[in-house]
């Protein structure tokens, strides 16, 4: 598959003038081994060949590097989006007109909380500081964007800083979450938003997108969301295709370190992801190589567990961003912080709690018709807590099983329906699909062609035939797949 390169982010220098205690960088004086400006310049060329859209210019603190301005011009000249993230203590009239000068479209400046928060979080007078950066950006007409990182030390100051920033004229309030990584690792006083927030922190959004102010545009990043209604609603305000579809660290974005390392994501830092350097290999050689990046260009989502495992949209979700997977479980398999898997355990108790079976019965008819396969299955292991010996619902919910992807669930109510029934059609079917993904392809077979002989009726016979086919061309016989296929088609069935 060819990925083409959209994004990056490039941390120029780790020099920074503050210690934020939620720094994932660490950050504090430029490292040894930073790119020269020739060496620089000459990645901003590699990043054009490669048709890189856009870029931000990070740190550290990006205005600490002397040379700013130079690659900032040389990226712009390819029509590149150029954006520097600031913590805005340098920003003056002439790092604006610089700016300017050299084609930067935006910059957004860091502001975690309102001034006795956001000091005691970066530097003492730095609030203030960020305030006169974007009076004076406004005054130039530089467009102002504004990161907020959230954490439990300034959660409860959202409402407040939207206000000042549209108070302030921001266009976009971008938010973020604060991962366990570098300072806020070590640092206790300022911990990690609680898994359980993240819907509260999606409803706050979501006011703040439909009230009757026009800016500024709240926003989440890759670390805020996935596949919940609301995390859905919350991404197409601004963008209507902009659903969540896998981390793209490694496919459509990278992240370039201050020595030239290339890794999937900056946020993503483990040496052990650095994909090669470009003081010893082209970008082009390492973004085309067959062998960069694999751990997400071949992530298998069979690989998740937890509920990742079970639900859904994990093919297309992959368990969500890798760094907060990373940082907060230290691992890529599952994310504490899933919306939609929220919302499931909300569902889960809800539907438990209700007595009446045709309420029930309801829900499981409505998420099928949906295809909620999530939803279905509370909702069936719900129903069947007060019927255990509805044969119609171990069916139904053998079929979720399978939907889900859950293939020893699904062979373990299929057996248990056979064994009530050896002739049951239904149960041989989902026995037989179960075990073909299982790695026990023959046997599943055989049950499959079982299935087909005990069929009660025309459309059940046409889904076994269609079944059996299907399982025999995913493992290699397309010539009996197509026999089968025939063999529906002349029984016009």
């Amino acid at each position: 598959m060819k990925h083409n390169l959209e994004g990056a982010v490039w941390e120029i220098t780790m020099g920074c003038n503050m210690r934020c205690k939620h720094c994932g960088s660490a950050c504090t004086v430029p490292l040894v081994g930073e790119l020269t400006t020739t060496e620089s310049l000459q990645l901003c060329d590699e990043l054009a060949e490669l048709g890189l859209k856009r870029i931000t210019l990070a740190g550290g603190e990006p205005f600490t590097r002397k040379d700013w301005h130079k690659l900032a011009q040389r990226l712009s000249s390819f029509d590149i989006n150029v954006c520097i993230i600031t913590n805005g203590w340098f920003i003056d009239e002439c790092v604006v007109n610089k700016a300017l000068d050299s084609g930067v479209d935006f910059i957004c400046i860091s502001i975690d909380g309102m001034e006795s928060v956001h000091d005691s979080i970066r530097k003492k007078g730095s609030f203030r500081r960020c305030l006169s950066a974007i009076e004076l950006l406004n005054k130039k007409n530089l467009l102002t964007t504004v990161c907020t990182t959230v954490s439990e030390k300034n959660y409860s100051e959202l409402d407040s800083i939207y206000n000042l920033l549209h108070e302030n004229n921001i266009d976009t309030w971008q938010l973020q979450l604060a991962v366990p990584m570098g300072s806020m690792h070590a640092n206790l006083g300022n911990k990690t938003l609680a898994p359980g927030k993240i819907n509260n922190l999606l409803e706050f959004i979501d006011r703040k997108q439909n009230n009757n102010k026009k800016f500024p545009r709240t926003i989440v990043t890759d670390c805020i969301g996935y596949r919940s209604k609301l995390s859905v609603k919350v991404r197409a305000f601004y963008n209507e295709k902009n659903t969540w579809g896998g981390c793209q660290a490694g496919k459509r974005v990278i992240g370039i370190l201050h020595n030239g390392d290339i890794i999937g994501c900056t946020s993503f830092r483990n040496m052990q992801y650095v994909e090669g350097n470009i003081r010893e290999k082209s970008l082009k050689e390492i973004w085309t190589s067959k062998n960069t990046f694999s751990w997400n260009r071949k992530f298998d989502s069979n690989t998740l567990t937890g509920y990742c495992k079970k639900c859904q949209y994990k093919d297309n979700c992959k368990g969500g961003c890798s760094s907060l997977k990373y940082f907060t479980n230290k691992t890529l398999t599952e994310n504490p912080y899933c919306a939609y898997k929220q919302d499931m355990e909300v569902f889960k108790r809800v539907v438990k709690q209700i007595k009446d079976l045709q309420i029930i019965e309801k829900l499981i008819t409505n998420s099928l018709e949906c295809k909620s396969y999530n939803t279905a299955e509370e909702a069936l292991k719900a129903f069947l807590s007060k019927a255990p010996t509805s044969l119609r619902k171990k069916h139904q919910l053998g079929f979720v099983y399978y939907q889900l992807g859950q293939y020893e669930e699904c062979y373990n109510i299929s057996k248990e329906l056979l064994n009530n029934n050896p002739k049951d059609s239904y149960a041989l079917q989902g026995t037989g699909l179960a075990l073909a993904k299982l790695n026990k392809v023959e046997e599943g077979i055989k049950l499959l062609r079982k299935s087909i002989k005990y069929a009660s009726n025309k459309d059940q016979l046409k889904d076994c035939y269609n079944d059996l086919a299907k399982v025999l061309n995913e493992n290699g016989q397309s010539r009996k797949a197509l026999n089968v296929c025939n063999k529906i088609k002349h029984q016009s069935l």
